[in-house]
């Protein structure tokens, strides 16, 4: 079976990835650089579900601090193994948001870099040090 690829049927790719998700897989490999956000976006826990899970959690420390093991919460009953399952949803999403936090800064940074090079070599053809290869560059690296 040939998977969908995100040239051709990126709503397609979507679809899979979160079908894969429902179904407990946490990734998928890339090979086109087109699909890391599709996939990324799949694979993601969604923001209400996050909310939802942090609302869990507090509710049932809450009711564990009372010496309760178990509560209603809207009209279903939780226990510890959905506090669990809380717990790992919301590890998940700051990992997430914190990689995702790592990559702003370092495209901060990039793009501070490239500004910086480009207004010291601005109009200075003469100015070897200051270039791609030059003696400054080092500081950068």
């Amino acid at each position: 079976m040939r998977l969908p690829g995100p040239e051709k049927d990126p709503a397609g790719l979507e679809n899979l990835a979160r079908l894969s998700y429902k179904h407990g897989f946490l990734g998928s490999g890339c090979i086109h650089p087109t699909t890391v956000e599709i996939l990324n976006k799949a694979f993601s826990p969604a923001p209400e579900a996050v909310a939802r899970a942090r609302e869990l959690m507090a509710a049932l420390d809450a009711a564990f601090a009372e010496g309760k093991a178990a509560i209603t919460l809207g009209n279903e009953m939780v226990d510890i193994a959905n506090h669990k399952k809380a717990q790992a949803l919301v590890a998940r999403a700051d990992l997430i948001e914190a990689h995702e936090m790592r990559k702003r800064k370092a495209r901060e940074a990039m793009a501070y870099k490239i500004n910086f090079r480009a207004y010291n070599t601005q109009g200075r053809e003469d100015a070897p040090g200051l270039g791609l290869h030059g003696q400054r560059d080092r500081i950068f690296r």
